[in-house]
């Protein structure tokens, strides 16, 4: 975890969503963090019935949610479940503005993964409710990078969705590999940054497994 701090502080990131990490215990100095204690998510900057996800209100203006859906093949109905049951109840009276991210383990689009893509039609209908746009699409347009790498196949099942009223904030993406952070896990990370209203930046980073 020393090393997960370590990057934290040197990329000087606003909001930080975390996934599969298992410690209620965890804090970086500056931060506020929230967690669930059971299996999943983790965000820092309350805590929901549910343990794999994670909804708050920032100024009453924002709705910041992060979720670890089940993943596998073999939980693909709880899968679909979660998304169109318990998504939507805890976004329900979501602002105007949402920031949607995390790990999905599954995909809108059979071009974010190389094989046997696990498509759920019950996300899309939560993202199209909600008018959300998936950041990475609008900034790199049909551009095929992998979140999650196994031995022969790629998928990017870690994604941020933003209201359609912060699209046009969004300034720069990408997935990169946090080499220093073998000692954690191995994992891919999505970074955000969009522009506030006052000129500032916010720096959204997304770790996964």
């Amino acid at each position: 975890m020393d090393a997960l701090r370590t990057f934290v502080r040197s990329a000087d990131l606003d909001i930080i969503f975390l996934q599969e990490v298992y410690d209620a215990e965890f804090t970086i100095p500056g931060y506020n963090v929230l967690t669930n204690v059971n299996d999943e998510p983790l965000l820092l900057y309350a805590r929901s019935l549910n343990s794999r996800l994670i909804s708050l209100r920032l100024k009453n203006a924002t709705t910041l949610c992060n979720i670890y859906a089940p993943s596998g093949s073999h939980r693909r109905t709880e899968r679909e479940i979660f998304f169109n049951q318990t998504l939507p109840f805890y976004l329900q009276n979501a602002r105007e503005s949402v920031i949607l991210a995390g790990d999905f383990n599954s995909v809108l689009n059979s071009k974010d993964a190389t094989s046997g893509a696990d498509i759920s039609h019950a996300l899309l209908c939560v993202v199209n409710s909600l008018g959300l746009c998936d950041s990475w699409e609008h900034l790199k347009g049909n551009a095929v990078e992998f979140s999650f790498i196994a031995r022969t196949s790629g998928s990017r099942i870690d994604r941020c969705y933003v209201s359609k009223s912060l699209k046009d904030k969004l300034k720069t993406t990408y997935m990169h590999i946090i080499k220093h952070l073998q000692s954690v896990s191995p994992f891919q990370s999505v970074r955000l940054r969009e522009e506030t209203e006052t000129g500032n930046s916010v720096r959204t980073f997304c770790r996964t497994k």
